[in-house]
This record gives structure tokens, C-alpha cells and sequence, in this order.
């Protein structure tokens, strides 16, 4: 049985090339509070459910979640609209407990329906380790709840990942869809010698348990620096970056920038990034690009993705958007607007988002900073994370568990429901251009 391989810097598979073009899955088995629109990183956003609940029906509603989110309604869609790849965030604690350091079974059997429905429709998965014990960046997304990513500080952390991804590569190794294995979703503030020592030896346990598939490893920086990454020699290890230009550079959404001007500096800095196929001789993959989607602004959204898929295929780049369900944020797919989800959520949208949380930890960080009469900037970016945890706990207090307490238990079914294929809308123009891209796939091409 033949699995994708990597020969130079070109992906093969049934001896052809392979040219990934697809989505993030999204905040399915990791979630991100702007995904969702509920304030909180992901273990914050359960205990809330388990306070008011109770733990029983908290469990029954995230399993319910979970099984509405993704299914075989979902795969015939990504399969008719010509997309061959998801990458599939998901937290550790699917598969590891914090109380006891047992794996759980229920979370392993969770990525096996995936991977089954992925071998069904024949579309390549990667799953990704989105949050790391400790958080390995200091964002919501690691569900870091302090701001400070303490993974690097403590290898007894590292080892528990590097051990995980043996059970897990050991576990799947069967799948001929499967893509491989993304070891560490967006490390930052790691340094060069923490973050190489924990690949070499995670590349080393992953491959000892699972010869057949690829390990991908992301830069530092939020998967955007690779000046200090190790050269890895074994054929198996590819590399992702991730490219959000508007996020790093918000002045590229001026509406006075002519949109060639846009384009010409996201070409820029994309060909930096992907510079590292060349530098490496690995292939490489952009793991997440996207953008906010504005229900009242959707052509100039879709001239960003045109764009940003018009460079990615020019320059024979691999790709995966972010994301393809979620509650109208950035999702291709999302929980219609007169769903009971996002009547649920309307009542925080104007309390909440998570432009506003960014905006509140920059000023509070910026105030504290003149009462020291300045710090550096690298001091006050590193601050603003920190300030958030705290942000995160007066949410909690204030928004999160009232809207909870307000919500009978009998609702939590249909809120879950509202996730099914059946219950979402697609973005019309979004659906389409991604049909001119897939639907233009090279002669000779898996």
C-alpha cells in the first residue's frame, strides 16, 4: 500500500503529484472563543458548562457538539466542492487527561470517524495539535489561560506531547489518507534550543512508531520564523507556515489601498515565507490563511481570498484556509442566523468579541507601561497576552455564566444541532471561487 511520500520539495501519491488545497476543519475538538462567540479559551468554556450543568449533561452537550459538527454530510460537500485536504485542530486533552496522565480512549476513537470518512471520500487529513499542556504560544488558541506559554519551561510538558504523538502515530499509522502528523500548532516565545530538542525527539518517537506517514513541523513565531529551525534529514518531515498578512499588517485593509498595491505586498511577504522549501529542500504547506468574513462587505472579502489563492498558486504552494465551519466568523460554513446557536450568542455580540478583548489588553498594558514611564515593545506585546488571562476570567464572570444560567438545559440539544450540515449555510460566493481553484487542478496531478 502506497501513503504519500515527499521526494525533494514535491508531495507524490499513487505515483503523482500532489497538490493539497483545502480547509481547516475548525473549532471542532479544540475551541477557539471567536469561533464560537463565547468569551474564554476552550478549558474555561467547559468548567463554565460543568458549573452550571453539571458534569453530566456538560459531557452529553461538547459529545453532542462534537458528533453535529463534522459528518458525512460535511465530507460529500468538501468532496463535491474538489477539495482533497483538512487539517484538523484538536487539544490534548481529547487524548490525555490532566488528572490522572491516562490516555482516553473516547478521544482516539474521535480522530478514527474522522480518518474513516477521510479514507470513504478520499480527502487527505493532517491532524494538528492545537493546544499543548502549559500552552505553547501565549493566545487563546493554545487554550493558554495566563498569557505566557509555560510548555518551554517545563520539559516534564514536552515529553508528555512527544510520548502522546508515539501513541498516536502508533494508533494510526493504518490510514492511507492520512497526510501526517502536525506535531505543534503556531509555537512562539519558545527559543530555537527548546523548540529543536523537543522535534528531534518528537520526530524521532513518531517515526520509531509509524514508518508510512509525514511529520510536519511549524517555525516559531506563530509558524512564520524558521531562522533558527534545524535541518532535519529524513525525506518524512515536511514544513508549514502560516500566512496572515492583515493580521500582522492592518494597514493592508485600508480601503484607500488600491488593490494591485494589496497584492504586490502580499506576494512580498509570502515569497519570504515560502522561501523555506528552497532553503530546506522540504516540501512546505501554508496551514492556515484566511479572513475575517463581513456578511455586509462579502465581495471585498472574497477579493482578499482571490488574491491570496491567485499567489498561493502561482507560486505551486499547497493550501489549507481557515476555516470551514464555524459561528460566521471566518468559516465557509456556518450555523444559519435564525439558528438557535446564534440566537444564543447574539445576546454577547455586543458585549464581546475577540477585536474588542485585543483592543482592552493593549490599552490596559499601554496605561500600566507610562505608570513605568515606558517599556519596550517587546515587553508590552508580551504583556498584552498576560492581561488577557485576566480579561478571560472577568468574561467568565460576567458574560459567560450568565448567559449559561439563562439557558435551560432543555436548549443544549438544539444549540449542539445547529452544527449539522443540514442546519448550516454556505457562502454562496466563497463556494464558488474555491470551485475555480479546485476545479483547475494540473494534468497529471493525485
Amino acid at each position: 500500500m502506497e501513503f504519500v511520500h515527499a521526494q525533494g520539495t514535491q508531495l507524490y501519491f499513487d505515483g503523482k503529484p500532489l497538490k493539497l488545497r483545502g480547509f481547516g476543519i475548525g473549532t471542532w475538538l479544540n475551541m477557539e472563543h471567536f469561533m464560537l462567540r463565547l468569551p474564554t479559551p476552550d478549558s474555561m468554556i467547559r468548567t463554565a458548562f460543568e458549573e452550571v450543568y453539571g458534569q453530566a449533561e456538560a459531557n452529553r452537550f461538547f459529545h453532542s457538539l462534537q458528533d453535529c459538527f463534522i459528518g458525512p454530510d460535511d465530507f460529500r460537500f468538501l468532496r463535491d466542492l474538489g477539495v482533497n485536504f483538512i487539517r484538523v485542530p484538536f487539544n490534548y486533552r481529547l487524548l490525555l487527561s490532566d488528572e490522572t496522565g491516562e490516555l482516553r480512549e473516547e478521544g482516539f476513537q474521535a480522530l478514527e470517524r474522522l480518518l474513516d470518512l477521510c479514507e470513504e471520500y478520499q480527502i487527505f487529513c493532517m491532524p494538528d495539535l492545537h493546544t499543548a499542556p502549559g500552552g505553547q504560544n501565549p493566545d487563546w488558541h493554545s487554550d493558554n489561560r495566563t498569557g505566557w506559554p509555560q510548555f518551554w519551561e517545563f520539559q516534564v510538558f514536552q515529553q508528555q506531547i512527544t510520548t502522546l504523538w508515539g501513541h498516536i502515530a502508533r494508533r494510526l499509522s493504518r490510514y492511507r489518507y492520512l497526510l501526517g502528523y502536525d506535531v505543534l500548532n503556531e509555537p512562539a516565545m519558545a527559543g530555537w534550543e527548546p523548540l529543536n530538542r523537543f522535534y528531534r525527539e518528537t520526530v524521532k518517537e513518531i517515526l520509531q512508531n509509524d514508518s508510512n506517514h509525514l511529520v510536519v513541523l511549524e517555525g516559531d513565531g506563530f509558524a512564520m520564523d524558521f531562522s533558527g529551525l534545524d535541518s532535519f534529514a529524513d525525506p518524512r518531515v515536511m514544513l508549514s507556515f502560516h500566512y496572515y498578512p492583515t493580521v500582522w499588517h492592518p494597514d493592508l485593509l485600508a480601503p484607500t489601498l488600491h488593490r494591485a498595491e494589496r497584492r504586490r505586498q502580499m506576494e512580498e511577504g509570502l515569497v519570504k515565507l515560502a522561501g523555506i522549501r528552497e532553503r530546506f529542500g522540504k516540501p512546505v504547506i501554508c496551514g492556515e490563511a484566511g479572513y475575517d468574513l463581513d456578511f455586509d462587505n462579502m465581495p471585498f472579502c472574497m477579493d482578499l481570498l482571490e488574491d491570496t489563492l491567485d499567489l498561493f498558486e502561482a507560486h505551486d504552494i499547497p493550501w489549507a484556509l481557515w476555516t470551514y465551519k464555524d459561528a460566521c466568523t471566518m468559516g465557509i460554513a456556518y450555523p444559519r442566523l435564525d439558528s438557535p446557536w446564534m440566537e444564543f450568542v447574539s445576546k454577547l455580540m455586543p458585549l464581546w468579541d475577540h477585536h474588542s478583548e485585543m483592543r482592552q489588553a493593549e490599552a490596559f498594558t499601554a496605561q500600566l507601561a507610562e505608570g513605568f514611564g515606558g517599556v519596550s515593545d517587546w515587553l508590552a506585546y508580551q504583556s498584552q497576552f498576560r492581561i488577557r488571562g485576566v480579561l478571560y476570567a472577568m468574561q467568565r464572570e460576567k458574560l459567560l455564566l450568565p448567559l449559561l444560567r439563562e439557558t435551560p438545559v432543555e436548549k443544549l440539544k438544539a444549540l449542539a444541532e445547529s452544527f449539522l450540515f443540514a442546519n448550516c449555510g454556505i457562502h454562496p460566493e466563497y463556494e464558488a471561487l474555491i470551485r475555480r481553484y479546485t476545479a483547475g487542478r494540473k494534468d497529471g496531478e493525485a
